[in-house]
């Protein structure tokens, strides 16, 4: 029942507006490389109680941009009464999504069953409890019954020896 705004924080290969069916051309990209912003806002989507701020024109590099003080202003502002989602590009690809995970209360990874290695998945959550995310989530996507089987136990033996 609660109002959630949704950032679309991956500014190297934006989707959500697509999956959304939201106008792209007004986003956090040219929030963050604008000097009068006064015309970005979080719009409502077709989903009730979902505002939502597409990532806008791809950039080549935006870690930096990610990083600066009007990003942190955004966040603060974006999150004072509402919940705020922010999705972000792979977690073991660019820098950008460490840069967006220290902005996080939680992270939820997503994991494709029979794609995602296992060792990825480590090595994810290292990076983020080296951060100091304290609530880690994962999502394991695609199963199907073989794989389901084959994840649980590895999962099951990683996570039961009191590492996870």
């Amino acid at each position: 029942g609660k109002t959630v705004n949704l950032l679309d924080g991956d500014l190297r290969h934006p989707r959500i507006h697509r999956i959304l069916n939201i106008d792209p051309r007004t986003g956090l990209s040219e929030f963050l490389t604008s000097d009068d912003s006064s015309d970005i806002a979080f719009v409502p989507s077709r989903v009730p109680r979902l505002h939502v701020l597409p990532a806008g024109r791809p950039l080549a590099n935006p870690a930096d941009l990610l990083s600066s003080q009007k990003m942190i202003d955004l966040i603060a502002d974006a999150s004072k009464d509402r919940t705020l989602v922010i999705d972000s590009p792979p977690l073991l690809g660019p820098a950008d999504t460490f840069v967006l995970a220290r902005y996080c209360d939680a992270v939820i990874l997503v994991a494709r069953a029979g794609k995602t290695k296992v060792g990825s998945l480590q090595r994810a959550v290292a990076h983020l409890k080296a951060l100091g995310i304290g609530k880690i989530f994962v999502i394991l996507n695609r199963t199907t019954p073989a794989t389901s089987r084959y994840y649980y136990y590895r999962y099951y033996r990683y996570y039961g020896k009191g590492t996870g």
